[in-house]
């Protein structure tokens, strides 16, 4: 039996103004997108939700090229892995992920900060008090290249680079993604030229160990200074997303971090060169309270809506 009223909140969202915005900015050539964050209210069940997304994405040709997977962060449960393709020109649109906050009393909905919020429940709060949507271009990342006045590499800084893809701390961060509680590891590097050679390399080092890598975006993220560079890897076999982290150092080629980026899910022997988003925040956030399942027939009537 359908719940009608289940489904036209849920239809509801879709048609909401937040949803336009970010199906938008996802869609746009102007200034293609690299990386997309939007954030929600939410009590459906991680599961349905993220059955619902997939075929919606079906629906509106910009199809899933890789499978949703679920990770969270402290006062958080996301979706990473979230890779649309436009089905017509297989042209490759934003890696996004979804951030929800539990909350029984939407089903879904665009998340906001209340005045009566715990601003220490999660860090994502301050990107929400600024928006709901964020979204990483091109234009975006040619400037934020701009201001780093990275070095050129010659057969020395050739031969650094390389010996690092050999190093125990790039075969340390190939052992985490293996065998951590992670569902996501950054590897914290600096360096001193541009990332897209950083690319080059790192793909060359994963292949060579027999990974297939489908994607690389150039991209950033916060930490309390500001922002950092990074690289999302999306691997194809086995299929995973993790990243390479980057701080400017004009002083070095290439070595682990020597100061925390983000620091706030770590491995056990505390290093501070790497970060990870656990699949334990994901089932705490799981369990914070009842999650409502929706059929397929419910699923289909949602899409049927919108």
């Amino acid at each position: 039996m359908v719940r009608n009223n289940i489904v036209e909140s849920i239809a509801g969202y879709f048609k909401s103004d937040q949803w336009h915005r970010f199906m938008h900015m996802l869609t746009q050539t102007d200034d293609p997108m690299y990386h997309m964050h939007i954030y929600v209210e939410n009590s459906i069940h991680p599961e349905s939700l993220s059955k619902l997304f997939t075929k919606y994405h079906e629906l509106k040709g910009v199809v899933l090229d890789r499978g949703i997977k679920f990770s969270g962060l402290p006062g958080v449960g996301m979706f990473i892995n979230v890779q649309p393709v436009d089905s017509k020109t297989h042209r490759f649109l934003a890696n996004y992920e979804l951030f929800w906050f539990y909350n029984p009393d939407v089903l879904i909905a665009p998340a906001e900060v209340r005045p009566d919020a715990d601003l220490n429940k999660t860090p994502l709060y301050k990107d929400v008090q600024e928006d709901n949507v964020w979204g990483w271009s091109k234009k975006f990342m040619d400037e934020y290249y701009k201001q780093f006045d990275f070095k050129c590499v010659g057969p020395h800084e050739e031969a650094e680079i390389r010996a690092y893809f050999k190093s125990d701390h790039f075969k340390k961060w190939l052992r985490l993604i293996e065998e951590s509680p992670a569902d996501h590891v950054h590897c914290n590097v600096e360096i001193n030229f541009d990332p897209g050679i950083l690319k080059m390399y790192a793909v060359a080092a994963l292949e060579e160990v027999g990974l297939k890598i489908d994607w690389v975006i150039p991209n950033v993220f916060r930490v309390p200074s500001g922002y950092r560079g990074k690289l999302i890897f999306l691997c194809a076999h086995p299929e995973w997303q993790h990243d390479i982290a980057w701080d400017y150092n004009p002083d070095v080629v290439i070595r682990p971090a020597t100061k925390s980026f983000v620091g706030q899910r770590m491995p056990a022997d505390g290093d501070i060169t790497f970060d990870f988003n656990l699949h334990s925040d994901f089932e705490a956030s799981l369990a914070e309270g009842e999650h409502v399942k929706l059929t397929d027939e419910e699923i289909n009537e949602i899409l049927a809506k919108v």
